[in-house]
Order: structure tokens, then sequence, then C-alpha cells
């Protein structure tokens, strides 16, 4: 078994930069961190975009990255044929992406790292959450219009 040796103590303005086996995060560079991709999807009508943003992340950065990219995937990501079948599918793997997040222990910064990203508000409190309404739509018209051929036969 290997032991870590015990962190030194840091002089006034200077911190011991403890350093977790996960290493830091891209954005803050606080640590424990897990890598990571979040992702995210815009269906542009004729076109699609696929986006993404990689990793390490702590678990402040990472939920802010998974609440900015999913809210994004709400709002545009239905616009496209083939986007209706993505988007749920891109949603879901950023859903598994969150419960990992929320497994990984508080950060611990160094004197003087950069701020978390902003996380804001939960994704059931912004607006973006409104872009649900697009699938539930589609998805009942074509349901309905099923129910009705099926009953014409």
């Amino acid at each position: 078994m290997t032991e870590f040796p015990a962190p030194q103590s840091a002089a006034y303005g200077q911190s011991a930069n403890l350093v977790f086996p996960g290493g830091c995060c891209r954005h803050c560079g606080a640590s424990p961190s897990v890598k990571a991709k979040v992702r995210g999807h815009r269906g542009l009508i004729v076109l699609m975009q696929f986006r993404s943003l990689d990793g390490p992340f702590c678990r402040d950065c990472g939920i802010a990255a998974v609440r900015s990219m999913s809210a994004q995937t709400l709002w545009l990501g239905w616009w496209s044929g083939l986007s209706l079948l993505i988007a749920p599918i891109v949603l879901l793997m950023n859903m598994a992406l969150r419960i990992r997040f929320n497994g990984l222990e508080p950060p611990l910064r160094a004197y003087g790292s950069r701020p978390p990203l902003d996380a804001g508000r939960p994704l059931y409190q912004r607006f973006a959450i409104v872009g649900l309404v697009v699938p539930l739509v589609v998805s009942t018209l074509f349901v309905t219009a099923l129910v009705r051929d099926l009953a014409a036969l």
C-alpha cells in the first residue's frame, strides 16, 4: 500500500496545492475532479451541430457545464427531423454525468485559484425548459395521427 506524504504547511500567501489522483478541474483548478465530456446538440432545420466541453471538471464546474449545455439543447436541440431522436439521447447522457458530478466531494481550491463556473438556476427553473414542449407536441400529433389511421382501417 502506497502512503502519500503529509502536506507541508504553506507560508502566508501560498498554498499546499494538494492534487488528487483524478487531477484538477480544467476551469478553476480545484480537486477532486473527474474526466468527462459534457455534450450539447442543436438542430438547424437542415443541418445539425454537435457541441461538447471536455473535462476534467470539479463538482461545481461540472454541474454548471451540464446545466448550460442541457439548457441549450432543450431550447435549440429539436429543430430538425433527426434531432428529435438525438436531443433526448444527449440529455440522458448529460443526466448521467450530472449524477457522476453529484457524487464528487466538495472541491478544494488553492489560494489564488480561479472561481468556479457559475451554475445559475437549476434547469427546471430556466426558461429553456419550455423547449420540452416541442417534442411533446410532435409526439402527441404523431400518436394521434397513427391512432386515426389505424382506426380508419
